[in-house]
């Protein structure tokens, strides 16, 4: 059975909708998935692509001129967008089994861009990204099983980059106050925990990669202007 569910407003007051200019377009191929658009702004586009068997996908819009894209195949993945703000973009792409991805954009600031990508042999992966305020832009790549990662933007101008490869790792990318901090993270293993905090007066560049098993690392900036250089091996 294949479901997909708009909103009571697009349905009982369609023209309205039209003239506001909202657009969404839900492919499904397969059994079971399930999609759920709600916009309630204008100008937003949603598009979801299904493939596969029992994946779920959910979206919602608030504001306007928001763009929302979510492509799923494989078995039991799970989506879930939420744009609050304007000029909003959201992107997750999902292969495999049992992944879970969410976005949350919160409203009063525009421009804020984010994308997950959960791939390849990689079962139970799950990412979050939360964006406030505006202009910032997040990236995360999972590849494996189990893996976890997180992110939270609560300036302006700030930049994430997430990449997961292997079992079992985590990740948190915590970004807050003035903002234009810069965030890489990377993971080559298995069992790896990896923590970047930036606060203060932004500016900041944090930089870690770890290879192979077992590793911690944490890094926390304070201020304005810090560098930070890990490299963990075994």
């Amino acid at each position: 059975m294949k479901k997909v569910v708009l909103s009571a407003a697009a349905l009982m007051c369609g023209a309205m909708i039209f003239a506001q200019g909202n657009g969404s377009a839900v492919n499904q191929t397969g059994t079971d998935h399930e999609s759920n658009i709600i916009q309630t702004g204008a100008n937003n586009e949603a598009y979801v692509d299904q493939i596969g068997s029992d994946n779920t996908a959910y979206v919602s819009q608030r504001k306007y001129d928001n763009l929302a894209d979510i492509e799923q195949s494989g078995t039991l993945q799970d989506a879930s967008v939420q744009l609050h703000g304007h000029t909003g973009e959201a992107y997750v792409v999902q292969s495999g089994t049992s992944n879970e991805a969410d976005i949350i954009q919160y409203s009063g600031g525009p421009a804020n861009y984010a994308y997950i990508e959960q791939d390849g042999s990689g079962n139970g992966n799950k990412a979050t990204t939360y964006q406030f305020n505006s202009h910032n832009d997040a990236y995360t790549y999972q590849e494996g099983d189990g893996n976890l990662a997180d992110t939270e933007q609560k300036g302006y101008g700030n930049y994430s980059y997430q990449e997961q490869d292997g079992t079992l790792n985590i990740v948190t990318t915590s970004q807050y106050v003035a903002g234009e901090n810069d965030s890489y993270t990377y993971q080559n293993g298995d069992g790896n925990v990896l923590t970047h905090h930036q606060v203060g007066a932004g500016n900041n560049s944090a930089w870690s990669d770890q290879d192979g098993a077992n590793h911690n690392a944490s890094v926390f900036q304070n201020g304005g202007h810090n560098n930070s250089i890990i490299t963990q091996q075994n």
